[in-house]
């Protein structure tokens, strides 16, 4: 190979090498993912039921059913997915609540047709706020191993739920609770 191919081949793989870390970069792949801890609340959750295939298609099949009632009006609050870890469920399967969350029903009039309501409170909560795209973020396995040893580490037990909390900049938090 030439001295002049050499060359340009080293200039464009200098070129792809800056692209690519600069679109990591800008879709936040470089900003740290951190376990936060707060004081518990008590949560009241607008929803529907689900055990679907544990794939990202499946579910984001089902959040955007959910999510086209909440752009219609038809739920009010913060787009939210409760993940349940059952004992019992198949490893290829997923057991969610999928709606919106509300600090109180003392909003709710009424329920919309094929949605249920369920109230969840906790003393601590573990938090994390991911404002990564979802190309780049930490998977939600490991989001979760971060909080389990957090909470291993503090001596406390997390409940078999995950709350995750979608906001309309498109960042979410994760978060877990303290039986």
């Amino acid at each position: 190979m030439s001295k002049a191919k050499k060359t340009y081949l080293a200039i464009i793989t200098l070129c792809l090498l800056t692209i690519g870390f600069s679109f990591y970069y800008i879709l936040g792949g470089f900003d740290e993912v951190q376990v936060y801890f707060f004081r518990g609340m008590e949560r009241t959750v607008i929803g529907k039921e689900f055990v679907i295939k544990n794939d990202h298609k499946a579910f984001t099949s089902q959040m955007d059913s959910v999510k086209e009632d909440f752009m219609n009006g038809v739920l009010k609050g913060k787009l939210t997915a409760l993940i349940y870890q059952d004992e019992w469920q198949e490893k290829d399967s997923l057991h969610c609540f999928l709606g919106v969350s509300q600090d109180s029903t003392s909003g709710v009039v009424r329920l919309p047709a094929g949605y249920e309501y369920r109230k969840f409170s906790t003393d601590r909560i573990y938090k994390t706020f991911i404002s990564q795209s979802v190309w780049v973020a930490p998977s939600p396995a490991s989001i979760e191993e971060m909080m389990e040893v957090k909470s291993i580490e503090e001596g406390e037990v997390l409940q078999p739920i995950t709350f995750e909390i979608y906001y309309r900049d498109g960042s979410r938090s994760i978060e877990k609770w303290v039986k």
